[in-house]
């Protein structure tokens, strides 16, 4: 996994292509997750009430609840997967001994977030699905960017468009991402709102 950079350079078709078949490997494999620490909605949550000076933090995590409620309520996160992406780090995961565990969707949502790119999430997305990736529905997927977006707000400190999210969801119960287009969705039947 080390020679797959996201950061600014998402590659050539061919190197996503081959990232997504390893990263539907990784995911192929069960786990017992007791033995892993869970990056989920709750461990996002928690890490935006460790941070006391957040302007609008009652509108992070009300939408946090929502994204949560529309995820479970259309398919409860299954946590049993080795995730491939260190969301803390920002690089992909050392080995088994310093793990995370995590749902698919978290894992695809950290990957897609990172490298920020809609060309990549396009032929990454469907490499992945291709080479036996679970599919992930509208909801959790989209559930899964909010968290992870979240995250990386805390991490650079900037809440200005995070909180802009957070109200979309609020008032309209969704939010708008250009990292994954519309056609692409389409394109690989994603849904499930």
């Amino acid at each position: 996994m080390k020679e797959y950079s996201l950061n600014g350079n998402t590659g050539s078709k061919k190197n996503t292509e081959k990232l997504a078949k390893y990263i539907a490997e990784i995911h192929a494999q069960n786990i017992c997750e007791k033995n892993f620490k869970a990056h989920n909605a709750e461990w996002a949550i928690g890490q935006v009430d460790k941070i006391a000076d957040i302007k609008y933090k009652d509108d992070i995590i009300t939408a946090f609840k929502a994204m949560s409620q529309i995820e479970v309520h259309n398919a409860p996160p299954k946590i049993n997967k080795f995730l491939a992406w260190d969301i803390i780090r920002a690089d992909w995961q050392k080995d088994y001994q310093s793990g995370k565990a995590g749902s698919c969707a978290w894992d695809i949502a950290s990957i897609i977030n990172h490298a920020g790119d809609s060309q990549f999430s396009e032929i990454f997305l469907e490499s992945y699905l291709r080479h036996g990736g679970e599919k992930p529905s509208l909801s959790a997927l989209y559930a899964n960017l909010y968290y992870v977006q979240v995250y990386e707000a805390i991490k650079s400190g900037d809440f200005e468009d995070i909180i802009k999210t957070a109200r979309a969801i609020i008032d309209d119960g969704m939010f708008n991402t250009d990292i994954i287009s519309y056609e692409t969705l389409i394109k690989l039947n994603i849904n499930g709102y």
